[in-house]
């Protein structure tokens, strides 16, 4: 999700739920940090191959490519 995904979630809420889409921001940059967690766990060396499983089901459920990481 890139920054301009964000910015039309933003733009699509309501002038009256403000807080509501800054939580919304909240939530779509938290995701992209879960998202970011997850490929780095691909690419360390020091992570268990368990660890990079879990981390690759969790991209693919997000449908994230994960054959070029």
């Amino acid at each position: 999700m890139g920054i301009h995904d964000l910015e039309s979630v933003i733009h699509e809420v309501p002038k009256h739920a403000e807080p509501v889409g800054q939580s919304v921001y909240s939530e779509a940059k938290n995701e992209g940090n879960v998202i970011g967690g997850y490929k780095a766990t691909l690419k360390n060396p020091h992570v268990s191959e368990s660890a990079k499983r879990h981390a690759e089901r969790e991209l693919k459920e997000r449908g994230i490519d994960t054959s070029n990481i």
